[in-house]
């Protein structure tokens, strides 16, 4: 004789997994907001290279700024006018044509880091979360170098943080150790050809 399992017994089984997992989730949660900020450093160092990649096709310099808006915490690219950079006359047209974004995403912020530049202190410069906030991290060059390159950090909100510049020679993302802020290496490879 054949014996089914009564709905009683499903749910008693459904009811011990669930406490099961509800205990479980408070020691999952770290993980996942560790997994979530090595996942948005690969994908801003990704965005950031294709930027350079426009840059470099398109043959036009591309400014990249870091914006607050009621929608959240933007990382930007625009046509940027080179005479922004040399001092001439500005030139005509599209310097401010729209190109790309990037969303940040909840729980993290990009704040300024003048140790990284050099002077004593960090995040003296503004920080996401002030209100009205606009940050330039740097300009791409058609030649494929960076230019006006702010160091910075992206943190979490377990406080962990990560530094990192623009290579103004190559136009690479540099990660910068938070432990050492002097060294600058390059960020680790992403599987693209040449890289």
């Amino acid at each position: 004789m054949r014996r089914a399992v009564t709905i009683l017994e499903l749910l008693l089984v459904i009811g011990i997994l669930a406490s099961i997992l509800a205990l479980a989730a408070p020691a999952l949660l770290p993980l996942v907001q560790e997994r979530r900020f090595d996942a948005t450093q690969q994908m801003l160092q990704d965005w950031l290279w294709r930027v350079r990649s426009d840059s470099v096709a398109q043959g036009h310099a591309l400014m990249i700024r870091v914006q607050e808006t009621p929608e959240g915490v933007w990382v930007t690219a625009r046509r940027a006018d080179l005479s922004e950079v040399s001092g001439e006359e500005p030139g005509s047209g599209g310097a401010d044509e729209f190109v790309r974004r990037f969303h940040l995403g909840e729980g993290l912020e990009i704040s300024l880091s003048s140790e990284l530049s050099g002077a004593a202190g960090e995040a003296d410069g503004p920080v996401v979360g002030d209100g009205d906030f606009d940050m330039v991290l740097g300009m791409f060059l058609p030649s494929g170098g960076a230019v006006q390159t702010q160091a910075f950090y992206l943190r979490d909100q377990r406080g962990r943080r990560q530094g990192f510049q623009l290579s103004p020679l190559t136009g690479r993302l540099l990660r910068v150790d938070p432990m050492r802020d002097s060294e600058l290496s390059e960020a680790a490879p992403t599987g693209r050809p040449g890289a």
